[in-house]
């Protein structure tokens, strides 16, 4: 053999090893999620999500998942300052407060405002926009029921310090849960009201990874602040 075909036939063997360990990685992992698993143990890849400050966050923990953004690990609808009269930001299940609709109700006496869709994954509206009356009636509320009877579950709830009256009706059907909502509050001498309703996804029904990510919106999601939205931006129609 001559002498100087050694060293060729060794870097040839070493790459043939090299390309048979990187297939074997290959073919034995598998990448879900962002998650790269080989059956027993769990990294996570190392793409970023850009952030709305312009910082970015990696995945981490479990499941993975990214880090919150700056301002994110709060609650998205505590708008207190609505009581002001300047509602911040509360994306990102909402966006710009200044890019809802607007909207009357049905005795066209009063105007308000709302979301023309909420920007969840796994949360969907199903009675949308809400239809709101005007009632001549002054504001009461019964706490009685459960959720789950054909009438519904009727408390009284403080919301952001105002207290509101709320019917939640909810059913099960199709691998989902659909939840529809009566909220009423005091406006003036009268009682104004808002009928929408919600659908739920049962989140066990994903896969590992998404399944996560349905639990921590449904964990996150707060339909009252919406609501508290909505009606602060009550006003007469004319």
């Amino acid at each position: 053999m001559n002498k100087n075909s050694v060293p060729l036939i060794i870097v040839i063997v070493v790459v043939i090893i090299f390309t048979g360990f990187i297939w074997y990685k290959n073919a034995t992992e598998k990448n879900v999620g962002g998650m790269i698993t080989d059956g027993e143990s769990v990294m996570c890849t190392m793409d970023a999500k850009i952030c709305p400050d312009g910082s970015y966050v990696g995945r981490t923990g479990p499941q993975c998942e990214f880090a919150e953004c700056p301002g994110e690990d709060g609650d998205p609808y505590w708008i207190e300052a609505c009581k002001d009269g300047g509602c911040p930001d509360i994306a990102p299940f909402t966006g710009e407060l200044s890019t809802w609709k607007r909207g009357v109700d049905t005795t066209k006496e009063v105007l308000f405002s709302y979301p023309e869709k909420i920007k969840t994954t796994y949360i969907h509206t199903t009675k949308w926009p809400p239809v709101v009356t005007l009632l001549d009636t002054p504001y009461s509320c019964t706490a009685k029921g459960t959720e789950t009877s054909a009438r519904g579950k009727t408390e009284e709830q403080t919301i952001a310090g105002e207290q509101y009256c709320v019917n939640t009706q909810s059913e099960t059907a199709a691998g989902s849960v659909y939840l529809n909502y009566i909220y009423t509050s005091v406006y003036g001498d009268k009682t104004v009201r808002f009928v929408f309703g919600l659908r739920q996804p049962q989140c066990e029904n994903y896969n590992v990874p998404e399944q996560a990510a349905c639990e921590k919106e449904r964990e996150k999601f707060n339909i009252g602040m919406i609501f508290y939205a909505m009606m602060a931006s009550v006003e007469p129609s004319q």
